[in-house]
């Protein structure tokens, strides 16, 4: 019995895609923003002045990658949606399972100026700069009321 329970010890962190890593195994790295669902991001077209509306995306990674947090920051021009994941610190050298993982992410956006906003979303490409990726900025006009 009690080789069986360190044998399901050892193998944990194989079926679970390298999720059980401590915090410092782990580095946080941009996400890549899922652009296959439609729609992509659940936005809407009008909002109210100083009126806070809850936006809601999913980034992707492999085995390797957990979800993170996800920032909001704010300019002349409107918002700026930055989602974050983590990857294995050791990403070269750890056995990952070969999976395509989604990770919901939830920003909390308040527009206070009338007019028209950008919102934008900063993602990371990663075909070709595992796993860093390469930013790109995907921009939305909203109008605000």
């Amino acid at each position: 019995m009690m080789h069986r329970l360190f044998l399901i010890a050892l193998s944990l962190p194989f079926f679970t895609g390298c999720s059980v890593l401590e915090a410092e195994d782990q580095q946080k790295v941009g996400g890549e923003i899922v652009m296959d669902e439609d729609p992509f991001f659940n936005l809407p077209t009008t909002i109210q002045a100083g009126v806070p509306f809850t936006i809601s995306f999913n980034t992707m990674g492999g085995g390797c990658f957990d979800g993170g947090p996800t920032k909001v920051a704010y300019d002349d021009k409107g918002a700026l949606v930055i989602a974050f994941d983590y990857v294995t610190t050791d990403y070269q050298d750890a056995i990952c399972p070969s999976v395509l993982k989604y990770f919901p992410h939830e920003a909390t956006v308040q527009l206070d100026q009338s007019g028209f906003s950008e919102l934008r979303f900063l993602t990371w490409n990663r075909q070709d700069a595992y796993p860093w990726g390469n930013p790109q900025v995907i921009a939305f006009t909203i109008q605000v009321e």
